[in-house]
Protein backbone atom coordinates (compact mmCIF):
# COMPACT_ATOMS: atom_id res chain seq x y z
CA UNK A 1 0.00 0.00 0.00
CA UNK A 2 1.11 3.40 -0.83
CA UNK A 3 1.48 6.10 1.87
CA UNK A 4 -0.09 9.08 1.38
CA UNK A 5 2.18 11.30 1.16
CA UNK A 6 2.68 9.43 -2.54
CA UNK A 7 -0.58 8.52 -3.32
CA UNK A 8 -1.70 12.52 -2.76
CA UNK A 9 1.32 13.82 -5.45
CA UNK A 10 0.92 11.00 -7.79
CA UNK A 11 -2.91 12.08 -7.74
CA UNK A 12 -2.07 15.63 -7.94
CA UNK A 13 0.46 14.93 -11.33
CA UNK A 14 -1.84 12.74 -12.75
CA UNK A 15 -4.82 15.15 -12.41
CA UNK A 16 -2.73 18.29 -13.96
CA UNK A 17 -1.03 16.33 -16.88
CA UNK A 18 -4.34 14.92 -18.17
CA UNK A 19 -5.57 18.23 -18.02
CA UNK A 20 -2.64 19.43 -20.09
CA UNK A 21 -2.16 16.32 -22.40
CA UNK A 22 -5.85 15.21 -22.64
CA UNK A 23 -6.65 18.07 -25.59
CA UNK A 24 -3.93 16.46 -27.50
CA UNK A 25 -5.55 12.98 -26.53
CA UNK A 26 -8.83 14.45 -28.11
CA UNK A 27 -7.05 15.55 -31.17
CA UNK A 28 -5.34 12.23 -31.39
CA UNK A 29 -8.40 10.46 -30.86
CA UNK A 30 -10.58 12.96 -33.79
CA UNK A 31 -7.86 13.10 -36.67
CA UNK A 32 -7.80 8.82 -36.05
CA UNK A 33 -11.44 8.93 -36.26
CA UNK A 34 -11.23 10.97 -39.78
CA UNK A 35 -8.24 8.27 -41.06
CA UNK A 36 -10.04 5.62 -40.38
CA UNK A 37 -13.83 6.68 -41.96
CA UNK A 38 -12.62 8.68 -45.07
CA UNK A 39 -11.09 6.72 -47.82
CA UNK A 40 -7.72 7.42 -48.59
CA UNK A 41 -8.34 6.93 -52.59
CA UNK A 42 -11.12 9.58 -52.02
CA UNK A 43 -8.99 12.19 -50.43
CA UNK A 44 -6.06 11.32 -53.18
CA UNK A 45 -8.57 12.04 -55.53
CA UNK A 46 -7.75 8.13 -57.46
CA UNK A 47 -11.27 7.68 -57.73
CA UNK A 48 -11.79 10.83 -59.86
CA UNK A 49 -9.51 9.73 -62.48
CA UNK A 50 -9.56 8.78 -65.59
CA UNK A 51 -7.22 5.58 -66.90
CA UNK A 52 -4.73 6.13 -67.96
CA UNK A 53 -4.24 2.96 -71.50
CA UNK A 54 -0.77 2.12 -71.97
CA UNK A 55 1.24 2.07 -75.14
CA UNK A 56 3.61 0.64 -76.88
CA UNK A 57 6.54 2.56 -78.60
CA UNK A 58 9.42 0.58 -80.72
CA UNK A 59 13.12 1.59 -79.31
CA UNK A 60 13.70 1.98 -82.98
CA UNK A 61 11.45 4.79 -83.02
CA UNK A 62 12.97 6.56 -80.29
CA UNK A 63 15.01 9.99 -80.75
CA UNK A 64 18.46 8.83 -79.01
CA UNK A 65 19.11 10.74 -75.31
CA UNK A 66 22.29 11.28 -76.41
CA UNK A 67 21.46 14.07 -79.01
CA UNK A 68 19.13 15.75 -77.92
CA UNK A 69 19.70 19.74 -78.16
CA UNK A 70 21.34 20.63 -74.45
CA UNK A 71 23.27 23.92 -74.14
CA UNK A 72 26.88 23.91 -73.58
CA UNK A 73 27.90 22.93 -69.88
CA UNK A 74 24.64 21.29 -68.68
CA UNK A 75 24.96 18.65 -66.12
CA UNK A 76 22.25 15.93 -66.58
CA UNK A 77 20.96 14.84 -62.92
CA UNK A 78 18.12 12.29 -64.09
CA UNK A 79 16.20 11.70 -67.76
CA UNK A 80 13.37 10.03 -67.97
CA UNK A 81 10.88 8.67 -70.71
CA UNK A 82 7.04 8.81 -69.89
CA UNK A 83 3.89 8.44 -71.31
CA UNK A 84 1.56 11.61 -71.16
CA UNK A 85 -1.06 13.06 -72.99
CA UNK A 86 0.87 14.54 -75.53
CA UNK A 87 2.91 11.07 -76.21
CA UNK A 88 5.77 9.54 -75.46
CA UNK A 89 8.03 12.39 -73.71
CA UNK A 90 11.91 12.87 -72.08
CA UNK A 91 11.89 14.70 -68.69
CA UNK A 92 15.25 15.92 -68.30
CA UNK A 93 16.31 17.54 -64.95
CA UNK A 94 19.66 19.42 -64.44
CA UNK A 95 21.71 19.11 -61.42
CA UNK A 96 20.61 22.69 -60.95
CA UNK A 97 17.26 21.90 -60.63
CA UNK A 98 15.96 22.98 -64.37
CA UNK A 99 13.63 20.58 -66.07
CA UNK A 100 13.08 19.93 -69.90
CA UNK A 101 10.53 18.10 -72.16
CA UNK A 102 11.76 16.46 -75.17
CA UNK A 103 9.45 15.03 -77.89
CA UNK A 104 10.89 11.40 -77.47
CA UNK A 105 10.57 10.52 -81.52
CA UNK A 106 11.67 13.83 -82.83
CA UNK A 107 13.73 15.20 -79.65
CA UNK A 108 11.93 18.51 -80.21
CA UNK A 109 12.26 20.26 -77.12
CA UNK A 110 8.65 21.42 -76.08
CA UNK A 111 7.27 24.69 -75.05
CA UNK A 112 4.75 25.25 -72.28
CA UNK A 113 0.50 24.34 -73.46
CA UNK A 114 -1.18 27.03 -74.20
CA UNK A 115 -3.75 27.99 -70.90
CA UNK A 116 -6.85 26.31 -73.11
CA UNK A 117 -4.78 23.31 -74.32
CA UNK A 118 -3.38 23.07 -71.03
CA UNK A 119 -7.31 23.15 -69.46
CA UNK A 120 -8.72 20.72 -71.73
CA UNK A 121 -5.51 17.71 -71.19
CA UNK A 122 -6.52 18.25 -67.66
CA UNK A 123 -10.06 17.92 -67.72
CA UNK A 124 -9.97 14.86 -69.80
CA UNK A 125 -7.61 13.41 -67.09
CA UNK A 126 -10.51 13.50 -64.30
CA UNK A 127 -14.00 12.34 -64.08
CA UNK A 128 -16.13 15.19 -63.37
CA UNK A 129 -18.70 17.22 -65.45
CA UNK A 130 -17.16 20.59 -64.18
CA UNK A 131 -15.65 22.94 -66.00
CA UNK A 132 -12.31 24.46 -64.96
CA UNK A 133 -13.10 27.96 -63.18
CA UNK A 134 -9.69 29.10 -63.11
CA UNK A 135 -6.33 28.14 -64.63
CA UNK A 136 -3.16 29.64 -62.89
CA UNK A 137 0.83 28.85 -64.07
CA UNK A 138 2.16 29.03 -60.68
CA UNK A 139 6.05 29.33 -59.91
CA UNK A 140 6.35 28.50 -55.83
CA UNK A 141 5.90 25.31 -54.20
CA UNK A 142 3.46 26.00 -51.07
CA UNK A 143 1.65 23.96 -48.10
CA UNK A 144 -1.03 22.04 -51.18
CA UNK A 145 1.74 21.04 -53.58
CA UNK A 146 5.43 20.34 -53.05
CA UNK A 147 6.26 19.12 -56.42
CA UNK A 148 8.34 20.42 -59.29
CA UNK A 149 7.59 24.10 -60.71
CA UNK A 150 6.50 25.94 -62.79
CA UNK A 151 2.90 23.46 -63.01
CA UNK A 152 -0.39 24.84 -64.39
CA UNK A 153 -3.37 24.72 -61.37
CA UNK A 154 -6.50 24.21 -62.49
CA UNK A 155 -8.98 25.02 -59.99
CA UNK A 156 -13.05 23.69 -60.32
CA UNK A 157 -16.27 24.37 -59.41
CA UNK A 158 -17.05 20.90 -58.39
CA UNK A 159 -18.78 20.21 -54.66
CA UNK A 160 -14.73 19.56 -52.99
CA UNK A 161 -13.26 22.37 -54.56
CA UNK A 162 -10.95 20.75 -56.47
CA UNK A 163 -7.73 21.41 -57.58
CA UNK A 164 -5.72 19.79 -60.55
CA UNK A 165 -1.66 20.39 -61.06
CA UNK A 166 -0.61 19.69 -64.49
CA UNK A 167 2.68 19.49 -66.01
CA UNK A 168 3.12 22.50 -68.12
CA UNK A 169 4.71 20.89 -71.03
CA UNK A 170 2.47 17.88 -71.57
CA UNK A 171 -0.30 18.35 -69.56
CA UNK A 172 0.11 15.35 -67.30
CA UNK A 173 -2.11 15.27 -64.05
CA UNK A 174 0.93 15.40 -61.29
CA UNK A 175 -1.67 15.71 -58.15
CA UNK A 176 -4.77 16.59 -57.10
CA UNK A 177 -6.07 18.59 -54.62
CA UNK A 178 -9.82 18.29 -52.51
CA UNK A 179 -11.58 19.65 -49.62
CA UNK A 180 -11.24 15.95 -47.97
CA UNK A 181 -7.65 16.85 -48.75
CA UNK A 182 -7.31 19.88 -46.86
CA UNK A 183 -8.94 18.79 -43.60
CA UNK A 184 -7.20 15.75 -43.81
CA UNK A 185 -4.15 17.46 -43.90
CA UNK A 186 -4.78 19.71 -40.89
CA UNK A 187 -5.57 17.09 -38.82
CA UNK A 188 -2.57 15.26 -39.84
CA UNK A 189 -0.50 18.08 -38.45
CA UNK A 190 -2.18 18.09 -35.57
CA UNK A 191 -2.19 14.35 -35.56
CA UNK A 192 1.83 14.66 -35.65
CA UNK A 193 2.64 18.14 -33.74
CA UNK A 194 4.24 19.45 -36.68
CA UNK A 195 3.54 22.72 -37.15
CA UNK A 196 5.62 23.86 -40.09
CA UNK A 197 6.15 21.19 -42.55
CA UNK A 198 3.66 18.55 -41.56
CA UNK A 199 6.11 15.68 -42.19
CA UNK A 200 8.47 15.83 -39.22
CA UNK A 201 7.17 11.97 -37.21
CA UNK A 202 9.76 12.75 -34.77
CA UNK A 203 9.39 16.33 -33.65
CA UNK A 204 9.84 16.84 -29.90
CA UNK A 205 6.60 18.25 -29.42
CA UNK A 206 5.14 14.69 -30.37
CA UNK A 207 7.69 13.49 -28.04
CA UNK A 208 7.13 14.90 -25.36
CA UNK A 209 2.95 14.55 -25.37
CA UNK A 210 3.53 10.92 -25.99
CA UNK A 211 5.51 10.55 -22.89
CA UNK A 212 2.96 12.28 -20.78
CA UNK A 213 0.23 10.51 -22.45
CA UNK A 214 1.78 7.72 -21.30
CA UNK A 215 2.93 8.89 -17.41
CA UNK A 216 -1.21 9.26 -17.49
CA UNK A 217 -1.73 6.07 -18.34
CA UNK A 218 1.31 4.25 -15.90
CA UNK A 219 0.45 6.81 -13.19
CA UNK A 220 -4.04 5.58 -13.16
CA UNK A 221 -2.62 2.03 -13.04
CA UNK A 222 -0.59 2.63 -10.02
CA UNK A 223 -3.31 5.07 -8.16
CA UNK A 224 -5.64 2.39 -9.32
CA UNK A 225 -3.59 -0.93 -7.80
CA UNK A 226 -1.91 0.57 -4.65
CA UNK A 227 -4.14 3.42 -3.74
CA UNK A 228 -5.99 3.03 -0.67
CA UNK A 229 -9.98 2.33 -1.52
CA UNK A 230 -12.74 4.56 -0.55
CA UNK A 231 -14.24 4.15 2.87
CA UNK A 232 -17.65 3.21 2.65
CA UNK A 233 -19.95 5.05 4.92
CA UNK A 234 -21.69 3.44 8.52
CA UNK A 235 -25.06 3.45 8.48
CA UNK A 236 -26.73 4.10 11.24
Amino acid sequence: MMSKKIRVKIRTLHKWVAVIVGIQLTLWIVSGAYFAWISIENVRGDTNRVEVLSQDIPVSDLFPPAHLNFPTGYRLKSLKLDLTPKGFIYSVESTEGEISTFEAKSGRKMDFLSIDEAKTIAMSQVKSQSSGVDITLIHAKNSEYKGPVPVYRVELDDRLSTRLYTDPWNGKLILQRNSLWRIYDFLWMLHIMDYSTREDFNNPWLRVAATAALGIIVSGYLLFAFGRPARRKKHS
